[in-house]
């Protein structure tokens, strides 16, 4: 892996785990919201990558 990816790779985590920390300042419902959503796109990349 070459130094760009990993650097970018390291910023990524980054970015997921600051997001996961918003995520968690919303009321419930939003939440909720957020997180069902992020599921379907979760499950939408899997499929598309089972059809690859």
């Amino acid at each position: 892996m070459s130094t760009t990816t990993k650097s970018t790779a390291t910023k990524d985590r980054a970015d997921i785990k600051q997001l996961i920390e918003l995520i968690k300042r919303l009321p419930e419902s939003k939440q909720n919201f957020v997180n069902g959503y992020v599921q379907g796109v979760c499950e939408t990349l899997s499929d598309k990558n089972k059809s690859a």
